[in-house]
C-alpha cells in the first residue's frame, strides 16, 4: 500500500507541479491578450498551485514512509533528518517553497508580485535538476542544462493547454483566434526543444541501443511513442485548426477544445510514465548507481 501511494503521489506531484509552473508562465506571457478569461484563469492557477502544494507536502511524508517500509517511519527522527539532507528532500522542499510562492502571488497585478510568481515557477523547474539519475551522472553538468530545458518547456506547454481551452470557449472568436495563433508562433520554436533535450539526455545516460530492451528503456520508448502522438495533435492544431479559427470557422473552436483536452490527457499520461520510470528504475550500466533516496523526487 505504501509503495502504491508513494508512486501515485509521485505522478500527481509531477503533473500538478508542472501544471502550476506552466500556468503562471502562460499568464506571464499572454496576460495582455486576455479579457473575459483573465479572472477565471487566475483562479485556476491558484487552485492548481494549492493542489500542488498539498501533494508535495504529502510526498514528503510518503517518502519517509517508503524509506522505512512502514508508516511508523514518520516518527523516526533519523529518517526525517535523512530526507531533509537528501537530494530528494531538497527537491521536495524546493517544490513546496515554489508552489507556496505561486499560491501567494499568482494573479497579482503589481510587478514585484508577478516577478515572484515567475520565480516560483523557475524554482519548480530547478527542483528537478537537483535530484534523480542526471544529478549523479559523470555528465551531470550537461544533463542539468538539458533537463532544465526539457522540464521548463514541457511545463510551459502543459500549463498552457487548459488556459487555451478556456480562451477558445470564453473569449470573442477573433480574440481567441489571435491568442491561439500567438501561442502557436511561440510553441513552434519551443516545443521541438523537448525531444531534442530528451535525445541528448538519452545519449548521455544510456550506454547502447540494447539498453532500450531493459525496463527503463521500454518505459522510455513508451514516452517517445506518447510524445509522437502529442506532436501529431500539435501539428493538427497549428496547421489546420488555428487557421480555421482565424477564418472564423465556428466548428474549429469546438474541435480545438477537444484536441487540446486530448493533448492534456496525453501529457498527463506521459508524466505518469515518467514518475514510474524515474522512481522504479535507473539507467542500465550506469557508472555511478543511483542511491535509493536520491533517485526519487
Amino acid at each position: 500500500m505504501i509503495d502504491g501511494l508513494w508512486l501515485a503521489l509521485r505522478a500527481a506531484g509531477l503533473i500538478l507541479t508542472l501544471q502550476a509552473a506552466g500556468a503562471e508562465l502562460f499568464l506571464a506571457g499572454f496576460r495582455t491578450r486576455l479579457d473575459r478569461c483573465a479572472a477565471p484563469l487566475q483562479r485556476h492557477a491558484r487552485r492548481i498551485a494549492a493542489a500542488a502544494l498539498l501533494v508535495c507536502v504529502a510526498q514528503c511524508a510518503a517518502e519517509v514512509a517508503h524509506m522505512a517500509g512502514e508508516w511508523a517511519g514518520l516518527t523516526d527522527p533519523a529518517l526525517l533528518r535523512l530526507l531533509t539532507v537528501s537530494s530528494a528532500g531538497v527537491a521536495l522542499l524546493m517544490r513546496v517553497a515554489g508552489t507556496a510562492l505561486l499560491l501567494a502571488t499568482v494573479g497579482r497585478s503589481r510587478a514585484p508580485a508577478r516577478g515572484l510568481a515567475v520565480a516560483g515557477s523557475v524554482a519548480l523547474a530547478l527542483s528537478f535538476v537537483v535530484t534523480g539519475h542526471t544529478s549523479v551522472s559523470p555528465a551531470r553538468a550537461s544533463l542539468a542544462v538539458l533537463l532544465l530545458v526539457h522540464v521548463a518547456v514541457a511545463a510551459f506547454w502543459f500549463g498552457s493547454l487548459w488556459p487555451l481551452r478556456r480562451i477558445a470557449a470564453l473569449e470573442p472568436p477573433a480574440q481567441a483566434a489571435q491568442a491561439v495563433a500567438a501561442f502557436s508562433r511561440v510553441g513552434v520554436w519551443l516545443v521541438p526543444l523537448i525531444p531534442l533535450a530528451g535525445l541528448g539526455m538519452a545519449l548521455l545516460l544510456l550506454p547502447d541501443l540494447q539498453a532500450l530492451g531493459t525496463p527503463y528503456g521500454r518505459l522510455l520508448c513508451l514516452k517517445v511513442a506518447l510524445f509522437a502522438l502529442l506532436m501529431l495533435l500539435a501539428g493538427l492544431n497549428r496547421l489546420r485548426l488555428a487557421p480555421d479559427m482565424a477564418r472564423g470557422v465556428a466548428a474549429a473552436f469546438s474541435a480545438f477544445r477537444r484536441s487540446v483536452l486530448l493533448e492534456w490527457l496525453l501529457i498527463a499520461l506521459t508524466l505518469a510514465v515518467t514518475a514510474a520510470l524515474t522512481g522504479l528504475y535507473s539507467p542500465p550500466h550506469a557508472d555511478h548507481p543511483v542511491a535509493q533516496v536520491s533517485a526519487r523526487a
